[in-house]
C-alpha cells in the first residue's frame, strides 16, 4: 500500500527468483499515479521493477482497496505511506488494520 515511487517493489523482486520461487507476484496500489509516472520518468533506478511482469500497479485508494479484498489472500503486506495527517490519514487507524489483518494469510507478515 502505498510506495509509488517503485523502491519497496524493486526491494521485494531481489526475493525472486526461478529457483527459489520465494516472491511470485507483487501488487501496488497508491493513490497518485503521478508518482508512479514521474519515478519512472526521473527515477528508473528506482522504478525499475514496475517493468517486470509479475508486477501489478493500481492507482487507486489503499484503504479502499484492502476494505474490498477478500479474506486471507496476501502473505506479507507492506504499507509504504506519508505521514498520518492529510490524506493518508486513514491508512493509521484501527479500521484500516482491521481489515488488513483480515486480508493477511495465517502466518503472514505486515
Amino acid at each position: 500500500i502505498g510506495g509509488g515511487d517503485g523502491g519497496v517493489v524493486r526491494e521485494v523482486l531481489r526475493h525472486k527468483s526461478e529457483k527459489d520461487g520465494i516472491v511470485q507476484s507483487v501488487e501496488l496500489v497508491d493513490i497518485d499515479g503521478a508518482v508512479i509516472q514521474q519515478s519512472k520518468k526521473h527515477f528508473p533506478q528506482i522504478a525499475c521493477g514496475f517493468a517486470n511482469p509479475c508486477v501489478t500497479a493500481t492507482v487507486g485508494d489503499g484503504a479502499a482497496f484492502v476494505k474490498r479484498a477478500p479474506d486471507s489472500v496476501y502473505d506479507v503486506i507492506i504499507i509504504d505511506t506519508t505521514d498520518p495527517k492529510g490524506p493518508a490519514s486513514e491508512l493509521f487507524g484501527a479500521d484500516f488494520y482491521t481489515n488488513v489483518l483480515r486480508i493477511l494469510r495465517p502466518g503472514g507478515v505486515v
